[in-house]
């Protein structure tokens, strides 16, 4: 079948993940997201696809989408621009995670979408090189500072965490030609630097991770080795990882880890992980208050409850100043940098459970294809890394990540014909 619409949508999809994380492709984003959108909705009357299958994940999704809807209407606080937020966001990333099953079901092209994909953030470095360069030819002392003064790409760090394993991956096991996969990794050698210059320690503890989960891997599935050898393979990847890690780390990467210990020696955990531990000590006296469904989707309300003078007050007598920050910063300017107490706000223990599941589940799913490549070297190390990286920031509101991420949920929830691939990039 050549359904005409839906190639068209396809398209129109792709520019749609080219901007993803492009701050300035806006427009161009909102356009390729909504005419696709339209398109699709045109091949799917003209009937010209085949419907992909509902796995258990996915009615998961459905559950929790369910949750924190209902979670505004009843709970009535910042309705509208919660609701405002679940279309921008959280319906978005919905039909995201259909088209990608649709694609994956109609064209089994999985090396294709990947491409669209990276191809964005390949063109977040290039769009980055040049001003970093002109700082430094300009005689930078710090480009680090000059580079965040100067406000080049602040969301640059989030974005390389998620795409950067991802992309290290692409150019190991993707069908490449030898000058492709040498260009790639010239690519991921780039963005590396530009981690280390933006002082993104967790994007980097993220490429080792993914590192050591290809070591592992590689171990387990070449020498099968028992289930000891393989804790103490990745023991000794991990080992590797941090000393590499030490020796490439800037002075300032380092005073901050000799700070963190410091700090844990001198009683002072509120001021954890830059102040993250009073952050999150507050954040579940205010979470665990929440209804049993949360108060609803909208991360951004937090600003409003968590301001209330009997969290700020139980804060303060504790020691714990980080309540100031909801009662100084304006509303939508802060948030808990936890995705699993932002969770237990929005949507509750109810919808936790199904976000949880979400995730749970897909990995699941993938780890039982884990001998086809893409699966066992993209898929279930993204969605382990992702989950990480939701320990210290709110990944799944907002950021570009959380649109992307539904390509690795429809990935691992596909059917195994639908990842089939005779592909050639």
């Amino acid at each position: 079948m050549q359904a005409p619409w839906f190639t068209a949508a396809t398209w129109f999809f792709a520019l749609f993940l080219l901007t993803l994380p492009l701050k300035f492709g806006t427009a161009l984003n909102n356009i390729g997201l909504y005419t696709s959108l339209l398109l699709w909705l045109i091949s799917l009357w003209r009937g010209e696809l085949q419907h992909p299958r509902m796995t258990p994940a996915l009615w998961a999704l459905f559950a929790y989408l369910l949750t924190v809807s209902g979670a505004i209407a009843i709970n009535q606080i910042d309705t509208e621009r919660s609701f405002n937020s679940l279309k921008g966001n959280l319906l978005e990333q919905v039909y995201c995670l259909i088209f990608f099953l649709y694609h994956l079901r109609n064209r089994h092209q999985p090396w294709s979408l990947l491409t669209w994909l990276l191809a964005g953030f390949v063109l977040l470095n290039l769009c980055t090189l040049p001003p970093a360069l002109q700082l430094w030819i300009n005689g930078s002392h710090n480009l680090t500072v000059d580079m965040k003064a100067a406000d080049i790409n602040p969301g640059y760090g989030i974005n390389a965490q998620f795409y950067l394993p991802l992309l290290l991956g692409y150019s190991l096991f993707a069908p490449l030609i030898r000058w492709q996969r040498i260009l790639l990794w010239l690519l991921c050698l780039l963005s590396l630097i530009l981690t280390a210059l933006y002082d993104m320690s967790t994007a980097l503890f993220a490429v080792m991770a993914y590192a050591l989960c290809l070591a592992v891997g590689a171990l387990v599935q070449r020498l099968r080795l028992s289930a000891r050898q393989v804790t103490l393979a990745a023991a000794m990847s991990l080992a590797a990882g941090v000393g590499l890690f030490m020796a490439v780390a800037k002075d300032s990467t380092l005073e901050k880890i000799a700070g963190q210990y410091q700090l844990i020696s001198s009683g002072q955990y509120y001021e954890l992980l830059s102040a993250r531990g009073g952050l999150w000590a507050l954040a579940w006296d205010c979470a665990r208050d929440a209804p049993l469904y949360g108060y609803g989707y909208g991360e951004k309300k937090v600003q409003l409850i968590c301001s209330q003078d009997r969290y700020v007050h139980h804060a303060e007598q504790r020691g714990n100043q980080q309540g100031l920050r909801f009662v100084v910063l304006k509303y939508g300017q802060f948030n808990f940098h936890n995705q699993y107490l932002e969770n237990i706000f929005v949507a509750g223990w109810l919808g936790s459970l199904c976000w949880m599941a979400l995730f749970a589940l897909s990995l699941r799913r993938a780890w039982s294809q884990r001998h086809q490549p893409l699966i066992a070297w993209l898929v279930v190390p993204g969605l382990i890394i992702y989950l990480f990286g939701c320990l210290f920031n709110g990944l799944w509101e907002g950021p570009p990540v959380s649109k992307a991420l539904m390509l690795l949920l429809a990935l691992a929830n596909a059917t195994p014909v639908e990842r089939v691939s005779k592909e050639h990039l």
